[in-house]
């Protein structure tokens, strides 16, 4: 699969790949929940802006950096949103020149949906950016529509005239810009505005944006969350919060209504603490679940024989009964539908890789963590971080 910056290995997947892209793009476009519908949408995708719609013609893909003007009956001045913004405003020209102002560093890619498959590709490949990644970005576009919600063309103007806004990304980095940029959240927000990042980043960063916003008069909770993507679509999050006994007060009706338990864990950051350290023992037990089973295999037990005693004795845990690594036993659990992620194990790695930060930062012998870290590394570097994080059981029972 063509994913990020890996190479091309399926042209048939990438086919069907731009093809749903494309779809998703007219669906959004009914859905009319982007500012301009006949100009499609446009998208930061981290590090770049995608241009699509049949109103920017371009006869191939067009990368370039600097500050992009789309010019005709109107000329509107397209500018990068803030980091990690959803959506940018553009409008419809009537006939479109584009101009670079190369001297900004900014990247764009200028797209019309009939490109060829190879162009698609290879612009693509440039912003480091594939298919599937903005198929992922559309379709949580598209559902938030479908639902009622409103996009926005920025952080600066979701943060605007709004009682609560609550932040989830991948990184601290990412984090902190949200929060602490020119364009963020701090600069744009009411003052009475409640702030919740359930994001699950690093814990010192988590504090330096709790700092940040007390200084700023803001009252601000930590609040990653544990469950996955049933959880998030069952209402039944465990959210582990960060933050003053107030803060956490005011947090509490807000979080309900998605958790099934709330637990205020103390001070600024030590919601990512426990998220870190909880996640740290799930991936050990992850592989210590999977070693068994692709042990009893070897040794000639039928995976079910081996679940009925372990998730009634001394063995039994999460990851077991709940959660099987195993097709068979848990029929709910990923294994039966091809370790179709519910956590990704490169999310597993992430939360790992920060764990290991703190245990070395405090000292902290994690000895079993750190060899999950470098089991799960392996299995992304094979290109598999974005199975499930059960998934792991593949790699060690050699099916990968």
């Amino acid at each position: 699969d063509f994913i990020g910056k890996r190479s091309l290995t399926r042209p048939d997947m990438l086919k069907s790949d731009h093809k749903q892209l494309v779809g998703l793009l007219t669906e959004i476009e009914q859905l009319q929940i982007v500012p301009d519908q006949r100009a499609r949408v446009l998208i930061d995708a981290t590090n770049g802006i995608i241009v699509m719609g049949e109103n920017v013609r371009v006869d191939t893909v067009g990368i370039a950096h600097g500050n992009l003007t789309i010019r005709g009956t109107e000329t509107p001045q397209v500018s990068q949103p803030a980091p990690f913004s959803n959506t940018g405003e553009t409008t419809t020209v009537a006939r479109t020149d584009i101009e670079i102002d190369e001297s900004a560093d900014k990247k764009f890619m200028i797209m019309n949906p009939g490109v060829s498959l190879q162009d698609l590709v290879e612009g693509l490949n440039s912003l480091g950016i594939g298919p599937r990644d903005m198929i992922s970005i559309l379709q949580a576009i598209k559902a938030a529509g479908e639902k009622g919600v409103e996009a926005a063309s920025g952080i600066a103007g979701t943060a605007q005239g709004v009682e609560v806004v609550i932040a989830m990304v991948p990184e601290g980095k990412h984090s902190r810009a949200a929060f602490l940029g020119d364009d963020g959240i701090l600069a744009h927000a009411d003052k009475r505005t409640l702030l919740i990042d359930c994001s699950t980043i690093d814990v010192a960063t988590s504090r330096i944006i709790h700092e940040a916003a007390e200084k700023a008069g803001f009252d601000m909770v930590d609040a990653p969350v544990s469950g996955g993507v049933g959880g998030a679509e069952g209402a039944t999050l465990t959210f582990m919060v960060g933050g003053s006994g107030a803060a956490f007060q005011r947090a509490r009706p807000v979080l309900e209504p998605m958790a099934g338990k709330i637990f205020h864990c103390g001070a600024a950051g030590n919601g990512e603490a426990v998220k870190i350290v909880n996640n740290m023992l799930l991936a050990i037990s992850m592989i210590g679940v999977s070693e068994a089973f692709a042990l009893g295999r070897r040794l000639g037990l039928e995976d079910q024989a081996l679940f009925d005693v372990a998730s009634t004795s001394s063995g039994r845990c999460w990851s077991l009964d709940t959660y099987c690594p195993v097709p068979g036993p848990v029929p709910a659990s990923p294994a039966n539908r091809g370790y179709q992620a519910g956590f990704t194990a490169d999310m597993m790695l992430k939360d790992l890789r920060l764990a290991q930060a703190a245990a070395i930062e405090t000292g902290a012998m994690t000895p079993l963590g750190k060899h999950s870290e470098e089991l799960y590394a392996e299995l992304s570097k094979g290109g598999h971080g974005g199975l499930d994080f059960s998934g792991i059981f593949k790699m060690l029972d050699n099916d990968l």
